[in-house]
């Protein structure tokens, strides 16, 4: 019996030192930080101060399921959030991977998540037809629509607003949203698996709808910092986001927020 004992710790300690992932008596998971704003449903803070959203249980199967460390969420304000990666404070980002962020960076060969932004409207708006034509902010501006979207939106301010569309700014999406419920604007463009986050989650299912027309899709790719103690991880990190893709992972956690 002892002599059995003794040959079973030898043989883990083997597999230990053969660099398996597995982990050994005494060792902790390696950290990989994330670091993000708070951007309900991707990425949130619960009452109770627990941390969820579809990107935080993507980022958990991904590290803690298929590569056994532990992701830790480090929440930032957005320019802060990179920044820390690309010092080398944090690891990992999920966002469009532009040449400027791929400069301190590397980019997941699949996305994390394809991101479309849909037209919404209110029920009943006298020009829905229209609407589901709308290809650019050429079309808006034609058809003399009022979008609503909230302040800093640099995208909105670069595809819609550069071809002389009046938009409404406000605080916040939530905002926006309440805004063409109440017929105090025609439109608003919201990534859409965020939109129907917020329309469930603002009670606005009888007041708001989403047109066929939208853009995209945006690619979110996890980037892994150049600076990060990980990055030789990342053809193992392609390997495994693969298997989240094939396998329907990734659906099936979105559809909880959506659905």
């Amino acid at each position: 019996m002892v002599f059995r004992m003794k040959t079973i710790i030898h043989i883990l300690c083997l597999i230990c030192l053969a660099g398996v992932p597995t982990l050994c008596h005494g060792e902790e998971r390696q950290k990989i930080v994330f670091a993000a704003n708070s951007w309900a449903p991707y990425v949130f803070l619960d009452d109770q101060g627990s941390t969820g959203g579809v990107y935080i249980e993507i980022l958990r199967e991904l590290f803690e399921t298929e590569l056994g460390m532990e992701l830790v969420f480090t929440p930032l304000p957005w320019k802060r959030a990179q920044l820390a990666v690309k010092n080398g404070q944090a690891d990992i980002l999920v966002t469009v991977a532009t040449p400027e962020r791929l400069e301190y960076a590397a980019a997941s060969e699949l996305p994390v998540l394809e991101v479309y932004l849909q037209v919404y409207t209110s029920v009943g708006h006298p020009q829905r037809k229209q609407m589901d034509a709308i290809k650019s902010g050429k079309d808006i501006k034609a058809l003399g629509l009022i979008p609503v979207t909230n302040f800093g939106n640099q995208w909105h301010m670069k595809n819609i607003d550069s071809f002389g569309v009046a938009t409404e700014y406000v605080q916040a999406e939530a905002n926006a949203f309440q805004m063409v419920a109440a017929k105090r604007g025609d439109i608003t463009i919201e990534p859409n698996i965020a939109g129907r986050h917020l329309i469930k989650e603002l009670r606005l299912e009888e007041k708001i709808e989403a047109t066929d027309a939208r853009f995209g899709p945006l690619q979110m790719h996890l980037l892994l910092g150049k600076k990060s103690s990980h990055f030789h991880l990342m053809p193992r990190i392609n390997e495994a986001l693969k298997r989240l893709v094939d396998t329907g992972r990734i659906e099936r956690i979105i559809d909880r927020y959506t659905s």
